[in-house]
């Protein structure tokens, strides 16, 4: 089986990228390690001009497109025609490659899996797309910009032929969306990959002799980290000499703190450091007791990596 990925951003492209980046650079390499013939199509970050290429990574044919960018892309005319050559670019380069391929796939909706689309259309291909929903920046920081954004988004959901929710709990978040802001999803086919794994039966211990101390290392989100939840179970736990550290930044922190204040076990137990770099998360947490990463789903948790 032939597979191609893509997406413009990777942990392929030479900058800091996140779970979601990570999880599709395992996937390629596994798929590889299974024996299929994996591509996956990327740019380099950080370069106005570069040549393409191919390296051989784990496996893995890594495909680098040319790489280039029109200066003063803040005029919406240059930015529409930087998007255009593009986009014919890469047209050429998927038709050169990819059109005997088996399946695409892709993760972010805008405008990666979208051109993969546009793609298939045109030049009338029977490769089979799917799209993983590894969070909600197609909205949040997509979709609220504009209803032609939002139109789109809605097309890709709706044309690829297979979506893969994480979670059981992201799937219905994703519903939830689609009822409160009227995307209009009609999805062919889709499944759910828990990546989760039952709790093991740990008895808590009422006490200790030194600080037992909680460390969550997360941005603070809306959706995605449930920052509140492991404060709830922290009260009811109610362990002595305990404390409770929440590291980073984000929408939801202002009000946590505010919810803190209000109970006076919480306010004297639960701290919030706000950003802080790596050499001082390493140090608070070489002093904890315990790492927990409370959110309802993740690609690679990256937190929970450094922690281990």
């Amino acid at each position: 089986m032939k597979i191609l990925i893509y997406s413009s951003n990777s942990i392929y492209s030479g900058k800091p990228v996140g779970g979601a980046e990570h999880s599709l650079a395992l996937l390629a390499k596994g798929l590889a390690e299974r024996g299929e013939e994996v591509h996956f199509l990327t740019r380099e970050s950080g370069k106005r001009l570069s040549k393409s290429r191919i390296e051989s990574i784990d496996g893995v044919k890594v495909h680098f497109l040319l790489n280039f960018s029109i200066p003063f892309q803040r005029a919406k005319l240059l930015k529409r025609l930087n998007e255009w050559i593009y986009k014919q670019y890469l047209f050429r380069y998927l038709s050169k490659h990819f059109s005997g391929f088996d399946i695409a796939l892709g993760y972010n909706e805008y405008p990666d899996v979208y051109y993969i689309l546009k793609w298939k259309r045109i030049f009338g291909l029977g490769i089979k797309t799917i799209v993983l929903v590894v969070g909600f920046y197609w909205h949040f920081g997509i979709g609220l910009k504009s209803d032609r954004l939002k139109k789109i988004i809605t097309e890709v959901y709706n044309r690829v032929d297979l979506v893969n929710f994480i979670s059981t709990s992201q799937e219905k978040t994703f519903w939830n969306l689609n009822s409160d802001y009227e995307y209009n999803f009609n999805i062919q086919s889709s499944f759910v990959l828990d990546i989760g794994v039952p709790a093991p039966n740990i008895p808590i211990q009422k006490k200790y002799s030194n600080d037992f101390q909680v460390v969550m290392v997360s941005r603070f989100a809306k959706l995605s980290k449930n920052q509140k939840l492991l404060i709830q179970a922290f009260r009811v736990a109610n362990i002595s000499n305990s404390k409770l550290l929440l590291i980073g930044e984000g929408e939801t922190k202002k009000g946590l703190i505010n919810y803190c204040m209000n109970d006076k076990f919480l306010s004297s137990r639960v701290s919030f450091t706000g950003y802080i770099n790596n050499s001082e998360i390493n140090q608070y947490l070489a002093k904890s007791t315990l790492f927990c990463l409370c959110s309802s789903y993740e690609g690679v948790p990256k937190a929970t990596l450094e922690a281990m």
